[in-house]
């Protein structure tokens, strides 16, 4: 694959997550995938993710239901081969609460066929866990 076969396929993805498309997303991701939120984990609790890699259909799926996002905007990314690390800008709400900008921080692997193999994401924790805990005070 080459540098623009890779983004457009992050870019499908990222359009399949904004519009909560599950369907869209399973074909997208490789058996046995995962999906993990970089981060201190102390601070985030039970956040899909946060513990380490897991499989990622079932985090996904459990993020969809928990945090909205739109907007997303790749600022730069760099892709070698079948791996890419992207910078996005994106916007972001946990479960109705305000929405808010972030950038997101993401490094991909993909197998051979186009299909994501992992997604490590790197986000702002502080604002992660801020929110989680809003979430438990209502």
């Amino acid at each position: 694959m080459d540098r623009d076969q890779v983004l457009a396929i992050i870019d499908k993805a990222y359009a399949a997550r904004q519009a909560n498309d599950e369907e869209a997303l399973s074909h997208i991701w490789a058996e046995g995938a995962t999906f993990e939120l970089a981060g201190e984990t102390s601070l985030l609790e039970n956040f899909p993710g946060s513990k380490g890699p897991e499989a990622s259909r079932p985090a996904v799926e459990e993020l969809m239901r928990l945090v909205a996002m739109s907007n997303v905007t790749r600022i730069n990314a760099v892709v070698e081969g079948n791996k890419a690390a992207t910078l996005s800008s994106a916007t972001v709400s946990f479960a109705g609460r305000p929405p808010f900008e972030t950038l997101l921080y993401d490094l991909w692997e993909l197998d051979d066929a186009g299909r994501i193999r992992s997604l490590q994401q790197f986000a702002d924790t502080a604002r992660v866990a801020h929110e989680m805990r809003a979430l438990k005070e209502v």
